[in-house]
């Protein structure tokens, strides 16, 4: 059955009675028909017309159905939409020219009506799921698929339509965000932490649909970040956000466990002249950053005194939520020095992000940030499996060298962070032993950290100390955990020719580890003076600019091929 009612069709043909006739043909089935006899002005009718179908003579005077085809197949914007190729050109040649082009079918001229409609219905049909499946991708990109509440520049979209001819009403923007600090993470990571995080959206907006009026503009800005505009007083949207804050204060149900929730809320009171939507938003989400960076749980109001302390914050925030997506961020790989004969014995894989307008953005601004909001988790998988890629690489051209990588607490309180770790580099054909975790003495100052780094040692995996003695010092943890490596911290290599307390720390923590069986590597190297006190003082390995600075991964593959040239002193 033919279901061709209500669809636009442009009719391309020098000649009149064609497309008159075709016209006639598809307006008794209910279409709408655009006749055009110039081919010259095709692609203008197209841009004004928008048609569903396009049926185009292949023989016409200036350019010919072929050249039409690849031009309007040629824009973005137009390359769905379906073109009939008729002529009286019937050898195979002319209508595989067609199909090249890009045009959809073929017919040959006398037409049979009944089969040019059926030809055309089924085109139509491709076209309709096309549109369909297109306007689900964008209501998924512009609509939180959890919660089915408009994403942020949506949201600012439908605050700027529905509102714009209040220009005298009070508004206030509010936005709250539930605190995933690392013990909360840890305690959803023993369920199935993806559904629980949808689970606690759909709460988080049930909430907030039973305090605020019916209709009320609410949006989806990130995972687990919610804003509201309120048309009320300061006082009366405080007094909303107040009561919302006690309401998301109260447990939540997750997979028939009850969780208590931290919640910080930050708010913008009305401000007249009306400010542009976009710019009360992020003055709402300074308000949230202060909230949080006080503890959290609680409800702040912006002052402008937020805009010069919080602005950094908050845009390192948003943009490094956006270099996740982006992948802007690289490994770099500084080498690992046997002291002794001064050859290259590993690297340590550090991370970089390289922002398209600022820069080379600094690991202490973006590290601590990433801990914070709970980011770091996903950005180690991704660097550990850049790792992987890299050491399978360099195994084409050389020995194997060690790999030492950094261990944050927030992935050391993570349940299934050796079952990831395990999972990725099995997938590379890779072991343990091509590993060195290393982790700070404060990553064991939780008994759950200290269970995890007891699961990655039976794995097979070397762990070592970073920072040695500037941490939560505890020689305890010496003798409790398995340890391969104590690395010693910069400041006590820095004034190592000058210090004798220093000299006196780095040969206690030498006979320490020589008792105990630990290798020792000293960081922060950038003399050749400071090398042979470590070497005189029998320290195993070093790492610092006098050999290289953190270097891409080119670089450092030269380094494995070639041998390292240390830098002059």
């Amino acid at each position: 059955m033919l279901q061709l009612e209500g669809s636009r069709l442009l009719i391309v043909d020098d000649e009149q009675r064609n497309t008159r006739l075709l016209a006639d043909i598809f307006r008794a089935e209910g279409c709408d028909v655009h006749e055009l006899n110039n081919s010259c002005n095709t692609l203008k009718t197209v841009a004004n017309y928008e048609p569903d179908l396009i049926i185009l003579d292949v023989m016409m005077p200036g350019k010919n159905g072929f050249e039409l085809t690849r031009e309007i197949k040629s824009h973005e914007a137009w390359k769905h939409i379906p073109i009939i190729l008729l002529t009286a050109l019937a050898d195979r040649d002319s209508c595989v020219s067609g199909l090249e082009a890009g045009a959809e079918d073929y017919v040959s001229k006398p037409f049979n009506r009944r089969e040019l409609c059926a030809r055309v219905n089924n085109l139509l049909k491709l076209k309709k799921l096309h549109d369909f499946q297109n306007q689900n991708i964008r209501l998924l990109e512009q609509y939180d698929p959890v919660t089915g509440l408009p994403r942020k520049e949506i949201l600012l979209e439908i605050a700027n339509t529905l509102f714009k001819k209040k220009k005298d009403s009070s508004f206030c923007v509010g936005v709250c965000e539930v605190d995933l600090d690392q013990t909360l993470i840890g305690l959803l990571s023993t369920l199935d932490r993806d559904m629980s995080e949808k689970q606690i959206s759909r709460t988080v907006v049930e909430r907030m649909s039973a305090i605020f009026p019916p209709g009320i503009l609410m949006g989806c800005l990130g995972p687990g970040k919610f804003g509201v505009v309120l048309e009320a007083s300061e006082n009366e949207a405080a007094s909303q956000l107040r009561l919302l804050q006690h309401r998301l204060q109260q447990p939540f149900m997750i997979q028939s466990q009850e969780f208590l929730l931290k919640f910080s809320i930050g708010y913008i009171p009305p401000s007249m002249p009306l400010q542009e939507w976009r710019v009360l938003f992020n003055k709402a989400e300074m308000a949230l950053l202060e909230a949080k960076k006080e503890g959290g749980n609680l409800l702040k109001k912006f002052i402008p005194e937020m805009d010069a302390e919080n602005y950094e914050r908050w845009w390192l925030s948003q943009a490094l939520f956006q270099a996740m997506r982006d992948q802007q961020f690289e490994v770099y790989f500084q080498p690992l020095v046997d002291i002794s004969k001064e050859t290259l014995v590993g690297f340590e894989a550090l991370l970089r992000w390289q922002h398209p307008d600022k820069g080379f953005i600094s690991p202490a601004r973006f590290i601590p940030l990433a801990e914070e909001n709970g980011h770091i988790y996903d950005l180690s998988l991704w660097m550990i499996e850049q790792v992987c890629q890299q050491i399978v690489a360099w195994r084409r051209i050389g020995p194997r060298v060690r790999m030492a990588i950094n261990i944050s607490p927030a992935q050391l309180y993570r349940d299934d962070f050796t079952e990831d770790f395990v999972d990725i580099f099995t997938r590379y054909h890779l072991t343990p032993n091509d590993f060195e975790l290393e982790l700070t003495e404060s990553s064991l100052m939780d008994p759950k950290g200290g269970g995890q780094l007891q699961a990655l040692w039976r794995q097979g995996f070397d762990i070592a100390i970073d920072d040695f003695g500037t941490g939560f010092s505890n020689l305890e943890y010496l003798k409790k955990y398995p340890f391969n490596r104590l690395k010693i911290d910069r400041s006590f290599i820095s004034n190592i020719c000058e210090s004798s307390d220093d000299i006196a720390i780095v040969k206690a923590i030498l006979a320490i580890a020589e008792h105990m069986g630990f290798k020792v590597i000293a960081e922060g190297i950038e003399t050749v003076q400071q090398l042979e006190k470590l070497r005189e003082l029998g320290c195993h390995e070093a790492q610092g600019f006098y050999f290289s600075k953190p270097v891409p991964a080119t670089i450092a593959t030269d380094m494995l091929r070639y041998g390292l040239k240390p830098s002059p002193s």
